[in-house]
Formats: C-alpha cells, structure tokens, sequence
C-alpha cells in the first residue's frame, strides 16, 4: 500500500470534493433486497441533494427505510471516495408540486 494512502479526509477536503462532483451512488434496501443507483445530486449549504421522479423504485425503497449510504468516488491521481451514511428528508419544490398539479 501507498504511503499516500490515507484512510480519513478532513471535512474541509470532504466539501472541496462533494463541491467538484456531480454523480453518486445512492445505495439503499428494503427487507433483505440492497439496491444501488447511480444519480446527479448538488451540494448545497452542507447538504447533499438529488431529484426523483414522483413514483419508481427509488422512492419505493426510500419510504420502506430511508437509511441510505451516498458514495462520491474520483481517480484523478489518486482515489478519493466519500461515503455518507444518513436518512433521506423527501421534500417536494415548489416547483415538482406545481408540474404534478397540471
């Protein structure tokens, strides 16, 4: 193994690269069936943030446990890979709201 490899990012670097990226893993399970998907998000104000659809299996899996595992991963030089574990807050916009009343 690398002496360049090191097992913790600091929260400051953790932001640089949840900042710089743009795809994730959103990994999730119900019961005893994992599932994986991978989706644009943004990072804003410290929060990671994807949109879905209003129906599908995503959402499925989300409101049977909306423990999740959100995986950043780059190689430029180096791997760096970001792994947040947390429960997923679904809020409509204003915006889907007003598109599914029309």
């Amino acid at each position: 193994m690398s002496d360049n490899c090191k097992t913790e990012m600091s929260e400051q670097e953790i932001k640089k690269v949840l900042g710089e990226e743009d795809t994730g893993c959103l990994c999730l399970s119900r019961a005893d069936e994992p599932y994986g998907v991978m989706l644009s998000y943004a990072y804003l104000d410290g929060q990671i943030v994807f949109h879905s659809a209003l129906k599908g299996q995503k959402l499925e899996f989300i409101r049977k446990n909306p423990r999740v595992c959100f995986v950043v991963s780059r190689h430029p030089t180096r791997l760096s890979r970001i792994i947040r574990r947390a429960a997923v807050n679904t809020a409509m916009s204003p915006w889907s709201a007003a598109e599914k009343r029309e």
